[in-house]
């Protein structure tokens, strides 16, 4: 993803990329609240007396399921936020070093 460079160079990120950044964690944490969301009412309905038996076993499957794909964005969040962390400290360093 990153442009190769020498080790002086000092990176300025610009506002596009500021901008998708901010975007990104605006629809994940949307994602991560509608998968919530859907949760809830999965968990809801495998444990309501009113659900038929045969489906409750794929109402706790897609709970189960929903709960690893959370898990997915979350761990790619996470992957992301310390890139950006590598990329600022690398900057700083490269700063330091000029």
């Amino acid at each position: 993803m990153r442009a190769a460079m020498d080790k002086d160079e000092v990176r300025e990120v610009p506002e596009v990329e500021k901008s998708i950044n901010a975007w990104r964690q605006s629809e994940r944490k949307v994602m991560i609240d509608t998968i919530q969301d859907l949760i809830q009412m999965s968990h809801k309905y495998a444990k309501s007396q009113y659900t038929p038996s045969n489906q409750r076993s794929r109402w706790a499957k897609l709970g189960g399921q929903l709960i690893w794909y959370k898990d997915q964005i979350l761990k790619s969040f996470s992957l992301e936020a310390m890139t950006i962390e590598m990329q600022d400290l690398d900057r700083v360093g490269g700063a330091e070093r000029a």
